[in-house]
Order: structure tokens, then C-alpha cells, then sequence
């Protein structure tokens, strides 16, 4: 257990929650489709060369359980999709606080969705406590208290935002919960990742070339697309990786559960959000009823594998 990768994989969780404030800077100019393909196709073919430099076979992931490959890979994409449709569609940047919120609803997601498929045990107590704490948080952020435009909140369009992101959240659970499932008992660093990475990028190209998304290149985008795909969506990857198989995977893990708080904070800051502090009161709570409901968990049917993210 190495204390430089434990390290590592706390810094992949910063890394995570700088993401969404850079995502709506460049989903308002290239769109959601475009967007998710520069990033996948890029950090998925970064991963591929990786692959090859340390000579690892390529075709070995193609080994894995078919099961795996296609229930995961389907999930992934519909995972990166939706996020960045959700985000897109805000129709104003202090939306994307209550985005925040949805989307990190993927930890206690995570959690019911793995009772019937890992057949896990949990105290009731913890795991009432920890989503009814979820459910009052996520609704105040959702509400923030009346500093919305109520109108602008419960709109058609913000209606599809909220969905986009909460079918993102749920797709994430399953995922979690399938990865641990279908990869149970092999190595740590045994994932597809860099093949959803590509077949994620692949599919967002077609719909952004299907749909004639229109793109707005400016000098202004270039700092944030060069951060979101060296970072966010690269190294993060990579420091996770190390964190969860090579440090204190206990720490990262209890620490991915702040990326909450993290994202709330510097989407306020990038996007020039006022930051109220019941706001971000309430994503410390979120966290506090992720980690309540995490500890709820008395017996996991399948050994816990990493699942390459914690969920952007």
C-alpha cells in the first residue's frame, strides 16, 4: 500500500469535482454530442497507447465476460450521454447546482440497486437514515431555497435537464454494481475502460453528425477542453486506477463521496454562481447521507472491484 497512490486517487477525486463547472462552458459551445466524443475518443485512444507502451495486449480485454463488455459498455455511454445532455439543457448556469445534485444522487443509487444484484445485506436503520437525509438534501438544493426563478426551475425544458440527469445517476448504479458483479475475483485493473472510453466517443460523433450539431469554435472554449480532456477525463482515470488498486482504497473511496461538495463549490467559482452557504450545507449533507448509507452495507455478495470512476 503505497501512500504517493493513495495520494493519486484523492487527487482523481479534486480532478472530478472541477468537472462540471468546465462541462457547461463547453457544452454551450460545441453541444453535448460533440463534447462527449472530443473527450472519449481522446482519452480512450490515450489509454489504448498506454496499453501498447507497457505492452499489454489489447485483445485481452476482449476476454473479459460478454456480459460485462456489452452491459457496461451500454451503460457507460448512456452514462456520458445523459450527463451532458442534462447539463446542456440548463437554461441558466445556477441550474447546474441542482444538476450537482442529481447527479450525485449515484452513490445511495448505488447502494439499493446492489441489495437485489449483489445480493447484499444493510441495516435498515443506517440506510433509511442516509437516503431520507439524500432525498431532504437534494430537494433543497433543487428548490435553493427560493433564489431561483421558480418559473425557470419547473420549465418543460428544465423538467428533461433533471430526468436526463437523474436517468444518468441510476445508469451509473447499475454499472457500479454490474462492473463488481461481472468482474468479481479478477484483478483490480482488469476493466474495458479504455473501449467504452472509445465506443462512448464513436457513438456521440454519430449523433452529434446525425442531428447536425452545430459547433461554435472560439479561443475562449480551448482552455477549458484541453483541462476537461487531460484531466478530468484522463488522468483522473489513470490516479484512480492506482488509488483503488495499488493505495488505501478505503480512504479514496471515503473521499470520492466529497466530490459532492467539490463540484458544488467549484461549479460557483468557474461559472460565477453566487455560492449561498445552506447550499452548500445541504452537499455536505448529501455526502453525510452517501457515507451513512455506504455504512449501511453489513455483507457484500461479490468482492468490490473499482469501476474506473466515481461518477463525474
Amino acid at each position: 500500500m503505497s501512500k504517493k497512490n493513495t495520494a493519486f486517487g484523492i487527487i482523481a477525486v479534486l480532478l472530478w469535482g472541477s468537472n462540471m463547472g468546465f462541462s457547461r462552458i463547453l457544452l454551450e459551445s460545441l453541444g453535448p454530442f460533440m463534447t462527449s466524443s472530443i473527450e472519449m475518443i481522446f482519452s480512450g485512444g490515450v489509454l489504448i497507447l498506454l496499453m501498447l507502451f507497457q505492452r499489454k495486449s489489447i485483445a485481452s480485454l476482449l476476454q473479459l465476460p460478454k456480459a460485462y463488455l456489452i452491459s457496461c459498455s451500454i451503460l457507460f455511454t448512456i452514462n456520458h450521454l445523459a450527463l451532458n445532455y442534462g447539463i446542456a439543457l440548463c437554461e441558466n448556469r445556477s441550474q447546474i447546482l441542482i444538476i450537482t445534485a442529481l447527479n450525485y444522487l449515484w452513490p445511495i443509487l448505488t447502494i439499493i440497486v446492489s441489495i437485489p444484484i449483489l445480493k447484499n445485506r444493510f441495516r435498515k436503520l443506517y440506510f433509511f437514515a442516509g437516503v431520507v437525509i439524500t432525498i431532504f438534501s437534494t430537494s433543497y438544493i433543487s428548490l435553493q431555497g427560493g433564489s431561483l426563478d421558480q418559473r425557470s426551475i419547473f420549465s418543460d425544458r428544465s423538467w428533461i435537464a433533471y430526468l436526463s440527469t437523474f436517468i444518468a445517476a441510476v445508469d451509473w448504479a447499475f454499472y457500479s454494481a454490474f462492473v463488481t458483479k461481472f468482474l468479481a475475483g479478477r484483478e483490480k485493473s482488469e476493466t474495458a475502460l479504455p473501449l467504452f472510453m472509445l465506443f462512448d466517443g464513436i457513438i456521440a460523433l454519430i449523433l452529434s453528425l446525425v442531428f447536425r450539431e452545430k459547433s461554435n469554435w472560439t479561443i475562449e472554449i480551448w482552455f477549458p477542453l484541453l483541462y476537461t480532456i487531460i484531466f478530468p477525463s484522463l488522468l483522473a482515470y489513470l490516479f484512480w486506477d492506482l488509488g483503488i488498486s495499488r493505495g488505501n482504497s478505503n480512504l479514496v473511496r471515503f473521499f470520492s463521496l466529497f466530490t459532492v461538495v467539490l463540484s458544488t463549490i467549484s461549479s460557483s467559482v468557474i461559472l460565477k454562481i453566487p455560492l449561498r452557504w445552506d447550499v452548500v450545507l445541504c452537499s455536505f449533507l448529501l455526502f453525510l447521507g452517501a457515507y451513512v448509507t455506504q455504512k449501511s452495507i453489513l455483507h457484500r455478495g461479490h468482492e468490490k472491484v473499482t469501476s474506473g470512476q466515481t461518477g463525474e
